[in-house]
């Protein structure tokens, strides 16, 4: 890399884990800072310089601290990026490929070092590229429609595996006909929408993966646990075309190959409408663009089919997490974290629609619960310790994020206070009424207070979006200190408040809300989230009588949703006594 920042004169080469698409999630040809670092987080700069540095923010700082070679470890938000390279570099010039970074950042970016006379320059050939020797191949698999299924089919297909001989429609949320699909609408019905939002002279373009399957009603694996495609659209009011590299086959759209849509861009002239973001360098060869954020809050508010989907997903992770609570509080002393994840695929993937995790399992026990983005490995469970577990699935009609903390017999007093102040914040998140619009950054600091009265605090956001059978992280909304997000109507998102003492202990606690009208202009949060809390792990003398009644209303509903389809005694008894009343 010496080698290549000389012949390129530069003082630095930045890195960040991102992809063309601006993916949260990479493909394996896109794990650069993986490549340069070793660290394998979803949100990390590598600087490369003089004196290498690595910038990643507070969920990963015990992880990267455990995985980099030969980059220092910086603390993003804490220590700035702009002020290290300033102090590390001869070179007043710093490189980076802009079909990784959003225009937005680069903007930031440049306007804070021109003070130090640093300017940034673009590099279109990845220098990391030049060094990744034997760098796999882009993945392109096959693309599918999810189109022509029915939420009938998947609720009797999984009711009849679950022998309940009952009627499915007294477990749904809506009254839906039979014929009810579980994308809510056609493709030519969501174009129809999309179309609403551009001129006849405009030119839709749409560069993010999981816009694209949404519009489309098409899911792919070309990232893991993310049913995405690598692709690119653009629409006008009376043409569409997906630029992709599978065999695809839709009525009134034209496939295009995936590498020609830069050369597509630079051979045209139309007024380009952006859907939401795209990369710098597209930006760049837009002449006369604008952006719309209209195309992302049609994806982001989901319709009544869709949320029924997720109805049926949490019915049917309910059911996999309560067999497998009772199962690691049978089988414990034996068992590895890597064990537990394994387990909850296995009872998972006999669910009719199940395809894969939503992302890689996290089930951290003992000290390692305190690594907020941890992956399970070989530590054995022990009694008397935590295990936190934060799961998810993607089912073909709803995808699921779920946090739960365990404790293999008795807690101590210090396990239970906090244990009750995350669950109060939660609680105090989700049942309170919100004007419409309301910021996200309201609902985040809600769930702190309870940390705040003691100053403390934690390092994550409170809450992200969730995609239907899409990324298990969709923006929006936000629920975080550092971001403005507005909460729409239909949204479906997490509220998951957490404390973290390092190499002592971690405690998290998600559930999944949908915002829906309330009275007037007003939303209430409805929670989805059909699992158990473990109650003997509740201070009771911490609880208001409000809090309470809200434990026991969540109790209520876990019991009616998932009892008739738990036949074990043993895992009856499990769920029965974690949502008992409590007084």
């Amino acid at each position: 890399m010496d080698k290549l920042l000389k012949e390129h004169n530069l003082g630095a080469y930045l890195t960040i884990t991102a992809d063309e698409h601006l993916n949260e999630y990479l493909g394996v040809s896109d794990q650069r800072v993986k490549f340069l670092t070793g660290f394998t987080g979803s949100f990390g700069i590598a600087v490369t310089c003089e004196k290498n540095a690595l910038f990643t923010d507070s969920r990963y700082f015990i992880q990267a601290k455990n995985e980099l070679k030969n980059y220092e470890l910086k603390k993003y938000g804490i220590d700035l990026l702009d002020e290290y390279i300033n102090r590390n570099i001869l070179v007043k010039r710093v490189g980076l490929n802009p079909r990784h970074y959003s225009k937005k950042y680069i903007t930031e970016l440049s306007d804070k070092l021109k003070k130090y006379d640093i300017e940034i320059v673009f590099i279109l050939e990845d220098l990391v590229d030049k060094l990744f020797e034997n760098k796999p191949k882009r993945i392109f698999n096959k693309i599918y429609s999810i189109e022509n299924y029915t939420l009938k089919f998947f609720y009797r297909k999984n009711f009849e595996y679950l022998q309940y001989k009952g009627d499915y429609k007294k477990f749904m949320m809506f009254d839906l006909p039979d014929d009810a699909l579980i994308c809510g609408k056609t493709y030519t019905e969501k174009l129809e929408e999309v179309r609403k939002f551009i001129n006849d002279d405009e030119e839709l373009i749409i560069t993010e993966m999981d816009t694209i399957c949404w519009l489309f009603n098409l899911r792919g694996s070309d990232i893991k646990y993310n049913p995405l495609f690598y692709g690119y659209a653009c629409i006008t009011k009376k043409e569409a075309k997906i630029f992709c590299e599978a065999e695809l086959s839709l009525k009134n759209i034209e496939i295009k190959k995936y590498n020609h849509f830069e050369d597509y861009l630079l051979n045209k002239t139309n007024k380009f409408v952006v859907s939401n973001s795209c990369n710098a360098y597209i930006d760049s060869i837009l002449t006369n663009h604008k952006y719309t954020d209209q195309i992302r809050n049609l994806q982001t508010q989901k319709s009544k089919e869709e949320l029924e989907g997720f109805n049926l997903a949490y019915i049917l992770e309910g059911i996999a997490l309560t067999k497998l609570f009772t199962w690691i509080n049978t089988v414990y002393g034996t068992l590895t974290e890597k064990d537990i994840a394994l387990k909850l695929e296995e009872f998972r993937s006999k669910f009719i629609g199940y395809k894969f995790p939503s992302f890689e399992s996290i089930v951290g026990s003992g000290p390692n619960s305190a690594i907020i983005h941890y992956s399970a490995g070989d530590r054995i469970i022990k009694k008397d310790e935590i295990v936190l577990l934060d799961v998810g699935s993607n089912y073909m009609f709803g995808t699921t994020d779920t946090s739960r903390t365990l404790f293999i017999g008795n807690p101590c007093n210090k396990i239970s206070k906090y244990y009750t102040k995350i669950l109060k914040g939660q609680l105090r998140a989700i049942n309170q009424t919100y004007p419409k619009k309301i910021n996200g950054c309201i609902i985040d600091a809600l769930t702190r207070l309870d940390l705040w009265n003691n100053n403390e605090n934690y390092g994550h956001a409170s809450g992200h979006g969730v995609g239907h059978f899409l990324c298990v992280h969709e923006n929006p909304p936000t629920l975080s200190q550092n971001l403005r997000s507005i909460i729409l109507e239909n949204q479906i998102f997490s509220i998951e408040p957490g404390f973290y003492q390092e190499d002592e202990f971690g405690i998290r606690l998600e559930n999944l809300v949908v915002s829906q009208k309330n009275y007037g202009d007003f939303l209430k949060l409805v929670d989805i989230t059909y699992v158990p809390y473990q109650l003997n792990m509740i201070d009771m003398s911490l609880l208001t009588q409000e809090e309470i009644t809200n434990i026991n209303r969540h109790n209520t509903v876990v019991r009616e949703k998932i009892l008739p389809f738990i036949q074990d005694n043993t895992e009856r008894e499990y769920l029965l006594r974690n949502t008992e009343c409590i007084e």
